[in-house]
């Protein structure tokens, strides 16, 4: 089914009679906005102006492009966690006729312009497939303190059998490790001093191992964001750590 089949299956919150725009057209339109990389709905209108003429192909615009607060409505009223269960109907269609991935990448953004008067700025976790350039599942967070109990919710949701999940020092956590092994997937962590014995433990190793060739596992240069960076990549065993009580 395509995305306009699983839109057409979401319930229209709105009251009959005393709307204007089609309500798979606002969805459709908002989503196609948000993953070309909007950040608020300001955002989205201008993006959908500016592509009025290709979205026309598609769904019904005769009335017009809804304004951000015609957008911001629409989705506040949604039904999140059906609308969720399509879209990741559909994410899980596309990753079947792509190349299969191996690798799951959990992100955390600050959604721009969220901040209100009394209400502080939103966050999402978002469960990121490079490979095949799709969002696999998303969580809404409270703060950023919150990404720590968040994470495995999010994980819960995945199939990890034979993946590695990438997850920033805010996922550094035991529980969060060992919630992804018992799925039987693999992880990289990132590691600061938010965990200052381990942190000082690994600096250690490093030290009294030395960085040489012999355990140097990536150097190339790479071009992005206007930049030529150079990539360098070292591993060294870390068995030692299983041996530390916290």
């Amino acid at each position: 089914m395509n995305i306009l089949g699983l839109i057409n299956n979401i319930r229209d919150p709105r009251m009959e009679g005393k709307v204007i725009h089609k309500f798979s057209s606002i969805i459709f339109v908002g989503l196609c906005a948000v993953l070309s990389g909007c950040e608020n709905w300001s955002d989205v209108e201008d993006y959908c102006e500016a592509k009025k003429e290709g979205l026309s192909q598609y769904v019904d615009l005769i009335k017009g492009m809804p304004s951000e607060w015609t957008f911001t409505r629409v989705f506040t009223l949604l039904d999140l966690d059906h609308t969720e269960y399509l879209l990741r109907t559909h994410a899980a269609t596309l990753v079947s006729q792509n190349k299969p991935s191996d690798q799951v990448s959990i992100n955390e953004k600050a959604l721009r312009s969220s901040k209100r008067k009394g209400l502080q700025c939103l966050h999402s976790l978002s469960a990121w497939c490079h490979e095949n350039g799709l969002v696999l599942a998303g969580k809404q967070v409270d703060s950023k303190s919150n990404e720590i109990t968040a994470i495995p919710l999010l994980l819960k949701s995945l199939a990890l059998k034979g993946n590695t999940v990438s997850i920033d020092a805010v996922g550094c956590q035991k529980y969060i490790a060992k919630f992804i092994n018992d799925k039987q997937g693999d992880y990289v962590q990132g590691l600061k001093r938010n965990h200052p014995r381990l942190y000082q433990e690994v600096e250690n190793h490093i030290k009294e191992k030395g960085i040489t060739a012999a355990n140097q596992l990536y150097d190339a240069f790479e071009q992005g964001h206007g930049r030529l960076v150079c990539h360098r990549y070292f591993g060294f065993d870390a068995t030692f750590l299983f041996q530390m009580q916290d």
